[in-house]
């Protein structure tokens, strides 16, 4: 997760003396040229650099990371739950170009439940 990359370079810069405004500043230009940030850029827009330099705050950047987990969480249980049915659909004798059709799901992970 990048932001979680991104706030560990905070912590480890202020506990390293730097005031929040440097620690912050040093993990932009740490992480941008690791490449860390690139998604995290894409997915908040151009106005994220202003915010990281004139607004930021912690409390903020951990419920960003929060809805991420949370937003990623949903997903996962989704899949789950989705791949639960698939083996249910085909114990009951479905076949698996019938199961991922209608559950929308790829026919290898359809096909790859029947072993």
């Amino acid at each position: 997760m990048t932001v979680k990359i991104f706030i560990d370079e905070i912590r480890k810069n202020t506990d390293s003396g730097l005031s929040l405004d440097e620690a912050v500043a040093k993990a932009v230009k740490d992480c941008a040229n690791k490449n860390i940030l690139s998604e995290f850029l894409t997915k908040y827009g151009g106005n994220t650099m202003s915010f990281l330099y004139n607004e930021w705050n912690l409390d903020e950047c951990l419920a960003v990371m929060r809805e991420e987990g949370v937003e990623e969480g949903i997903e996962i249980g989704e899949e789950r739950g989705l791949l639960r049915g698939a083996k249910t659909m085909l114990d009951l004798g479905n076949s698996p170009d019938f199961v991922a059709q209608s559950l929308n799901l790829p026919l290898d992970k359809v096909i790859s439940l029947q072993i």
